[in-house]
């Protein structure tokens, strides 16, 4: 009896402690990494499929100097120039190595929510990384040479590798911060003034201040940083003055229009909701919670947050490139409110909540589908009579049967989400929406991060892109290696001049030890191949030698003064915009080409 009662007795297995908080830790740590790996796929994929701008290319071409050891005056934001150089002293340059350096590091700039995971939790945290992760606008700029997300992606580093006690390696990358030009200063301004704001009312010295052994290591890290990467390991000792230099230049946005063309206050202030509706939707839910302001947490996110918008909006110097800044609490702080809706409903409503969530995803898909034919058509409200339009059916008859689609299906999903709220239960109305619509607005996210295209005129028209979009340079590269092909029987050995003082071409003839660049036309020295921004120059006297083709070296839109275009729905659908187009004349001389026949001089004789 005995033995057969020991028998049934169910045995008992301890759980460590230990080894919950170690798998807790790695199932945090593997999902972190998933959250790198996805933003490093969406920022590397096709990273040359877009030629460089003037800003960047000014970035790039500087960085290619450096790779040949050339004399240069630095521009503010040395981190970029110097790393991507030494990626071009050991790899060709190119379009897409230029941007290299920016989009790893704007990948790693999704662990910034990983700063506060002690104090949001694990689960907000990864959130947020991965809401970091398909956000537009930091893939975006992530994908720019010259980035200003470069400065974000290193303090992330600096403050993660504080965190886990490597006070030389956080240094280093907190130099590597201070190297990233404006935007660091910027950024060091915005979350310095938060902090304090979140601290005003503690009467205890934060931790990280009053460990003064710890700030040795850091110190020495940080100027190992400023020492070898701030002087390319002291060759180029003015690196530490445009470091420097990035102070004025962030200040100069602040007084004046700074450097380049200042955004509309209204474009600005909306880009946020164009990007990423989602973060906004939730961060505002998280805001107007109750009891929100009782978090010291949520207030330094808040302040974060309203700091970034506030500047970006007020200074005469305005760029939508500031509001990158505003991404990491804008994400933190939807987080609180997304994450808990990480979790499965009640066995009772796990049917119902799903076959909701399905529901309203696919009525949310229909009525995106028929807002994005109505921005695609070539009617507007205001150029037409709804009844008459009506009943003369054809296009205009579709056209206003899809607008009352777009109006009527979401007061159809409010009206569901109320019928099953009031059948059933509030739980399987609310996680069905949530789920639902969450998924068709990640899926708006996605849209918009794989909305990169080799289209000038489109890339243009985002908001994100402040200076212009290079043209079709390849084109016009393409036709001086011809030419050199044709006269001198390589590709990069033809003597040439181009006017303008345009970076762009600086960085197209690169490779080319006969290429230099002209503020005048020498009439003394006629150069095989010339380009000019006109066409004026096929008029003069020298212009006559030579036969030319005129293509596009630059794409701007035209609407910044309307803060958006006239046809709204169609620009955000399909980034359609008016733009004009800054052309360059390549110009050869003709007599150099083998099949060159001079015209024959008629005789005053001849009939």
């Amino acid at each position: 009896m005995d033995e057969h009662m020991q028998m049934e007795t169910p045995i008992e297995y301890s759980i460590d402690p230990a080894k919950q908080v170690v798998s807790a830790r790695m199932g945090v740590f593997g999902l972190a990494a998933l959250a790198v790996g996805l933003a490093l796929v969406v920022r590397l994929a096709g990273l040359g499929i877009v030629p460089l701008s003037e800003t960047e290319a000014a970035y790039a071409y500087q960085a290619y100097q450096v790779s040949q050891g050339d004399s240069l005056q630095l521009l503010s934001h040395p981190a970029y120039i110097f790393l991507t150089g030494i990626l071009f002293y050991f790899l060709p340059s190119g379009d897409a190595l230029a941007r290299f350096v920016p989009a790893l590091v704007g990948g790693l700039a999704v662990l910034a929510p990983f700063t506060l995971r002690k104090q949001l939790g694990g689960r907000m945290a990864l959130v947020a990384a991965f809401g970091l992760a398909i956000d537009p606008l930091l893939t975006a700029y992530s994908r720019q040479a010259g980035s200003p997300v470069m400065a974000i992606g290193f303090a992330t580093l600096a403050v993660l590798l504080w965190q886990a006690d490597k006070k030389v390696w956080a240094g280093f990358f907190g130099g590597l911060m201070l190297l990233s030009g404006p935007s660091a200063v910027f950024g060091l301004i915005v979350v310095g003034i938060a902090g304090a704001g979140a601290l005003a009312g503690r009467l205890d010295t934060p931790a990280f201040i009053r460990d003064r052994d710890s700030m040795r290591p850091f110190l020495f890290g940080l100027l190992l940083a400023l020492g070898t990467v701030g002087t390319m390991f002291l060759r180029y000792p003015q690196g530490l003055s445009a470091m420097l230099q990035a102070v004025p230049d962030a200040f100069a946005g602040w007084t004046t229009g700074g450097i380049g063309a200042s955004a509309p206050i209204l474009q600005v202030n909306t880009a946020l909701f164009i990007y990423q509706p989602l973060a906004v939707l939730f961060a505002g839910i998280a805001i107007f919670k109750r009891g929100f302001l009782r978090s010291e947490r949520a207030v330094f996110l808040l302040y974060w947050l309203l700091l970034v918008v506030l500047l970006s909006a007020i200074l005469p110097g305005r760029q939508v490139s500031d509001l990158v800044w505003a991404l990491p609490p804008l994400w933190l702080l939807a987080a609180t409110r997304i994450a808990p809706h990480f979790s499965r409903p009640h066995q009772d409503n796990r049917l119902v909540a799903a076959g909701l969530a399905v529901f309203l995803f696919v009525l949310a898909l229909y009525w995106g589908n028929s807002v994005s034919r109505l921005a695609g058509s070539n009617l507007y409200l205001s150029q037409m009579n709804l009844w008459v339009a009506f009943q003369s059916g054809g296009t205009a008859r579709v056209y206003i049967v899809r607008l009352l689609v777009a109006v009527i299906l979401p007061l159809v999903m409010l009206g569901i989400m109320y019928i099953v709220a009031s059948g059933w239960s509030r739980e399987a109305a609310f996680q069905g929406a949530s789920w639902g619509i969450g998924a068709y607005l990640v899926l708006y996210l996605v849209a918009n991060v794989w909305g990169f295209t080799d289209n000038p005129e489109q890339v243009a028209n985002e908001l994100w892109i402040s200076d212009g979009m290079g043209g079709y340079t390849q084109e016009i590269a393409q036709a001086v290696e011809d030419a050199s092909l044709q006269i001198t029987g390589t590709q990069d050995d033809v003597e040439m001049a181009y006017l303008g003082g345009s970076p762009v071409l600086d960085w197209l003839f690169r490779k080319m030890p006969n290429a230099r660049a002209q503020t005048v036309i020498d009439v003394n020295t006629i150069t095989p191949v010339l380009i000019t921004p006109d066409e004026g120059f096929a008029a003069t006297e020298t212009g006559q030698l030579y036969r030319g083709q005129r293509l596009p070296l630059q794409v701007r839109r035209t609407w910044d003064e309307t803060v958006y275009p006239a046809d709204f729905f169609g620009w955000l659908a399909f980034r359609n915009g008016p733009v004009e187009t800054e052309w360059v004349y390549v110009w050869t001389r003709a007599d150099l080409f083998p099949l060159y026949q001079p015209e024959a001089e008629l005789d005053e004789n001849t009939p």
